[in-house]
């Protein structure tokens, strides 16, 4: 076993923990101490490359099926936004045909619900010229698939509907 108090160079005594000699040169004892601190060093530095080159490949492998599914919501989400927008316009038009004097329409609260069944149901109001040419005041309207009903009709379960659909 090797002392480390002596040099190994001329057997003096080191002092310190700088590992030097009287002669002046510093002890190899200390240059293995470091090539083993430099060696290790080296090993951690591998060592945290490695685990955060896992991490990042983790992080990927585990999001990319998570970004796919969410690009695909998206485009669910803004295809029925799409439908709706049609279905409101398409439930003006079917309001409109049904007026005395459709170009005096007056639109508010427009509001589009998809039923369990997915069937589109177009809700609002409406306010356009009467008979006498006089605005009538606004009027709650439903319209499902092609058909409409308005408030004015009459229907016993209007409003009902209304609360429940609308």
């Amino acid at each position: 076993m090797v002392d480390t108090n002596v040099c190994l160079n001329c057997g003096g005594n080191l002092t310190g923990s700088g590992f030097m000699c009287a002669c002046g040169v510093r002890d190899e004892y200390e240059k293995i101490v470091l090539r083993q601190k430099s060696t290790e060093r080296k090993w951690a530095a591998i060592f945290l490359t490695l685990v955060a080159a896992a991490g990042v490949s983790a992080y990927f492998w585990y999001m990319q099926p998570h970004k796919v599914a969410y690009r695909e919501h998206q485009a669910l989400i803004e295809r029925q936004a799409e439908m709706e927008d049609d279905a409101e316009s398409n439930a003006m038009l079917i309001v409109q045909s049904r007026l005395r004097d459709a170009g005096s329409a007056r639109f508010q609260n427009l509001r589009t619900r998809r039923g369990m069944n997915g069937e589109i149901t177009v809700c609002g109001e409406v306010n356009a010229n009467n008979a006498f040419g006089a605005k009538a005041g606004f009027e709650k309207f439903m319209v499902v698939g092609s058909g409409s009903v308005f408030e004015s009709e009459g229907a016993t379960d209007f409003y009902q509907r209304w609360a429940t659909v609308c």
